[in-house]
C-alpha cells in the first residue's frame, strides 16, 4: 500500500514575467489611447491653422444695417425658445418683444463669455502639465486664442445692445476660479465633462437659431463664427472624455456619474433661464421665465440641449443606475436614461 503525503495547498502567485507583461499591456493600452487622441487633436489643430477669426476684423460692426439696439425687431426671440411660447410673451407689442429678445440675447452671451473665461483659465493651467510639443499642448493654446476672440465678440454685442445684462452669478465665478485650474491639471475627465456642460447647450441653441434664420446680420455672423470654431472645441473635449473616463477607478467613476447630470442641468438653466434682473427690467414676475422651462416643452428644450453629451456619458460608462436617476430627476434625461418601466427624462419627473 502506497502512502501519499498530504501537502498544504498553496495559492500560486503570478510570475514576475506575467505581472510585467500585464503592466506593459496596460501601458500599451494607455499609449494607444493617447496616440488616437493625439491624432484627432493634431487634425483639429491643422483645421484651425489659418482659419481662426478675429473679433474686430471679421465682423462688420459698423456697416449700415448692423446697428444693435434693444428695440430692434430683428432681435425678437425665435419661435422655438420656451419664453417665446408663453402667453405673456405672445401678448406683448412688437417693440416689447424686441426688448425681451435683446435682453435674452445679451444675457445668454454674457453668461457664455464668463464661461469661456473660466475655460481659458483651465486650459492654460492644463497646458502647463503637458510636455512641450505635445499635440494637446498646441491645441489647448489654439482653443484659448479662439475662445478669447469669442469672448470679445460676445461682449461687443452685449455692449452695443446697451442693456445691463448680468452674467454668471458671482458666487459661481468665485467657486470656479478657486477650483478650475486644479481640476484641469489633475482630473481631465471631470474638467472636459464640465467643458461640454458649458459648450454643448449654447452650441445646440445657436445651431437651431441659425437653422431657423437669424434676422440680424451682426448676430448671424458672430453665431456662425462661433458654431464653426466651437465644433472643433467640442470635438477636443469629447475625445478627451472618451480617453480619460475609462481610466478612472470604480469610486471616481461613480462620483463623476453622479456629478455630471447635476452640472449639466445647472449650467443649462443658468444659460437659458433669464435671471431676476432681466425679469425686473422687462416688468414681469420671474416665475414667468422659470415656469417656461418647467413645461413639457421647456423641459424637452433643456434635455435636447444636452443630448449629445448625455449620449457620450452613456458611451463611456457614466450612465450608472444612480446617474440615470439623476439625469431624469434633473429633467434632462433621454433615451439613454430609460428605466425598466420605460419612464425617462422630462416626462419622468
Amino acid at each position: 500500500m502506497t502512502v501519499t503525503e498530504d501537502r498544504p495547498t498553496t495559492v500560486a502567485t503570478p510570475a514576475p514575467a506575467t505581472v510585467a507583461a500585464r503592466r506593459e499591456a496596460a501601458r500599451r493600452d494607455t499609449r494607444a489611447g493617447y496616440a488616437a487622441t493625439d491624432t484627432t487633436i493634431t487634425r483639429l489643430s491643422d483645421l484651425s491653422a489659418g482659419r481662426s477669426h478675429e473679433a474686430y476684423t471679421d465682423v462688420p460692426w459698423d456697416d449700415t444695417g448692423h446697428e444693435l439696439t434693444p428695440s430692434d425687431p430683428r432681435l425678437q426671440l425665435p419661435d422655438f425658445e420656451p419664453v417665446a411660447q408663453t402667453a405673456w410673451y405672445r401678448g406683448l407689442s412688437e417693440e416689447e418683444k424686441s426688448v425681451v429678445g435683446a435682453w435674452k440675447m445679451a444675457t445668454m452671451l454674457r453668461v457664455g463669455a464668463d464661461f469661456e473665461n473660466m475655460l481659458q483659465q483651465g486650459l492654460l493651467a492644463r497646458s502647463l502639465s503637458l510636455p512641450l510639443g505635445a499635440p494637446e499642448f498646441r491645441y489647448a493654446h489654439t482653443e484659448v486664442s479662439e475662445e478669447s476672440q469669442h469672448t470679445m465678440m460676445f461682449l461687443e454685442i452685449v455692449s452695443r445692445i446697451g442693456v445691463p445684462a448680468t452674467g454668471m452669478p458671482r458666487y459661481v465665478v468665485r467657486v470656479l476660479e478657486a477650483v478650475i485650474r486644479t481640476v484641469a491639471r489633475r482630473d481631465p475627465a471631470a474638467f472636459f465633462l464640465g467643458v461640454l456642460a458649458g459648450e454643448d447647450p449654447i452650441d445646440r441653441a445657436q445651431r437651431r437659431w441659425l437653422a431657423a434664420g437669424v434676422a440680424h446680420p451682426t448676430v448671424e455672423r458672430v453665431l456662425r463664427i462661433h458654431v464653426t470654431e466651437e465644433s472643433r472645441h467640442v470635438s477636443y473635449a469629447r475625445v478627451s472624455v472618451a480617453r480619460d473616463v475609462p481610466k478612472l477607478g470604480p469610486v471616481r467613476r461613480q462620483l463623476l456619474a453622479a456629478a455630471a447630470p447635476l452640472v449639466f442641468a445647472f449650467l443649462a438653466r443658468m444659460m437659458f433661464v433669464p435671471p431676476k434682473a432681466m425679469a425686473t427690467a422687462v416688468g414681469v414676475d420671474h416665475e414667468v421665465f422659470t415656469d417656461a422651462y418647467r413645461t413639457p416643452y421647456g423641459r424637452e428644450f433643456l434635455a435636447d440641449a444636452v443630448g449629445k453629451s448625455r449620449k457620450l456619458a452613456n458611451e463611456v460608462g457614466l450612465m450608472t443606475p444612480i446617474g440615470k436617476r439623476l439625469w431624469n430627476a434633473c429633467g434632462i434625461g433621454g433615451p439613454e436614461t430609460a428605466t425598466r418601466r420605460g419612464r425617462r427624462g422630462p416626462a419622468a419627473a
